[in-house]
């Protein structure tokens, strides 16, 4: 895994706070498909 791009942040009106977000990202065999457990690759 890596991070991708540049952190976003973005304020979250029901809870009052701010989140931060950043793609991450792996290089892997084969294809993806709908089935596939990402946090098992």
């Amino acid at each position: 895994w890596r991070l991708h791009g540049s952190p976003a942040y973005a304020f979250d009106a029901a809870s009052g706070t701010m989140r931060c977000a950043q793609a991450v990202v792996k290089e892997m065999p084969g294809t993806y498909g709908p089935a596939m457990k990402l946090g098992d690759l």
